[in-house]
């Protein structure tokens, strides 16, 4: 899956195929929460998230969970940080290696000063899940950035709870 993200400091958005994207918005008074809009064009529908819609069904725990693409930083008190760095875009990542408990990666390139990973393998056994960052440049397509209903003032706009009920 190849995806492209855009981060703001309170703002960022996901788009996949472009039959699909997501904008996450992070709560200006409480910077620990998040809500997010699923805009589907195939279906020419925008699902609103509230933060428990988020927290219940994907497990998105807040604004921290957004900001760091889902790598758990409590995961990194597991790591070493080791003297090998590189840098991505302007970003330097330390690499941290010695990851030992069940479902982690063995090494995470990251950026502290981003609250970025530019690569890691999480596995749970069964199966494993690869990240890593191809291309990071400076700069935002502001237009992304803006409340889905206002892009797409035509698509139908549902909450999650009436979205589920159709569904």
């Amino acid at each position: 899956l190849r995806q492209t993200v855009s981060r703001t400091a309170d703002r960022i958005h996901v788009s996949g195929t472009g039959r699909t994207e997501w904008l996450f918005t992070g709560n200006v008074k409480d910077r620990r929460r998040v809500s997010g809009s699923f805009i589907d064009h195939g279906s020419r529908t925008i699902v609103v998230y509230e933060e428990s819609d988020l927290r219940h069904a994907l497990g998105i725990n807040g604004w921290a969970d957004v900001l760091t693409l889902g790598f758990d930083t409590g995961r990194l008190a597991d790591f070493e940080p080791t003297t090998r760095t590189r840098t991505m875009g302007g970003i330097r990542f330390v690499r941290y290696a010695g990851g030992r408990q069940a479902g982690m990666a063995q090494e995470v390139w990251w950026s502290e000063e981003h609250l970025l990973a530019s690569r890691f393998t999480a596995s749970d056994g069964n199966s494993s899940t690869s990240y890593a960052i191809d291309r990071i440049r400076s700069g935002v397509d502001v237009t992304v950035l803006l409340p889905a209903t206002d892009r797409f003032p035509a698509y139908r706009v549902f909450d999650f709870a009436d979205w589920l009920e159709r569904h």
